[in-house]
C-alpha cells in the first residue's frame, strides 16, 4: 500500500502486488500491479502495471533492492515523468492541459479512497496481504486511552517514552495529534 501526503495525488491510498519472478534475484525486475485504476503517464491503464523497467534497465543482484523499487513507486506520484508514457493519454494532459489531468486525477483518487475499493477483500489468496476494515469508533477510543493512560504511569521526562500522540482523524487520512 502507498499513502500519499502530498503533491498531485495526495490523499491516494493506493494498493499494490509486487510480483517476484522465479528467476530472482538473478534475472528479471519485480512486476508491480497497482490493484486499482491509477491514472498516471507511466502506470498502464489496462494493466495497472508501474514501468518499473525505466528506473532498473536490467536487474542486477546485490545492487538492485525490493525496496528501491517501492521506493520508486513512491516516488513517481510526486515526481511525474511523461517521456516515453505507458499512459499515453495521461503523459499529454500532464503536458497540455494540467488542469484536466488534475480532475483525472483526482476522479482516480476517489476511487481508490471509495469503501468499495478500500475495504474489498484482495485480488489476491496471500494471507499476508493488506486489508483494511471500517473503523470501529468504540474500540479506536479504547485505543486512546490505553495510550494516554500508559504515559500517564510512566516518567513524562524519560526520552524513551513519547511526548505525544497522533491519530488519523475519523473518516479522513489526515493525521492529528494530541
Amino acid at each position: 500500500v502507498i499513502f500519499v501526503r502530498h503533491g498531485l495525488y495526495q490523499g491516494g491510498v493506493f494498493r499494490l502486488t509486487l510480483f517476484i519472478p522465479h528467476d530472482f534475484p538473478e534475472g528479471s525486475c519485480p512486476k508491480l500491479i497497482f490493484d486499482s485504476p491509477v491514472y498516471h503517464p507511466l502506470v498502464n491503464p489496462q494493466t495497472g502495471q508501474l514501468d518499473v523497467n525505466r528506473a532498473f534497465q536490467k536487474w542486477r543482484r546485490n545492487v538492485n533492492h525490493i525496496w528501491q523499487v517501492l521506493m520508486y513507486a513512491r516516488r513517481v506520484f510526486h515526481k511525474v515523468e511523461v517521456e516515453n508514457p505507458s499512459n499515453g493519454e495521461a503523459a499529454l494532459l500532464y503536458q497540455n492541459d494540467l488542469d484536466v489531468f488534475k480532475e483525472k486525477v483526482s476522479l482516480c483518487i476517489e476511487a481508490c479512497v471509495s469503501d468499495t475499493n478500500l475495504y474489498s477483500p484482495p485480488q489476491t489468496d496471500d494471507p499476508l496481504t493488506v486489508q483494511f476494515q471500517p473503523i470501529d469508533q468504540t474500540q479506536m477510543q479504547q485505543v486512546k486511552e490505553t495510550m494516554k493512560n500508559y504515559k500517564r504511569q510512566h516518567n513524562s521526562n524519560d526520552y524513551r517514552y513519547p511526548s505525544g500522540y497522533s491519530w488519523v482523524m475519523p473518516g479522513t487520512f489526515q493525521i492529528f495529534s494530541q
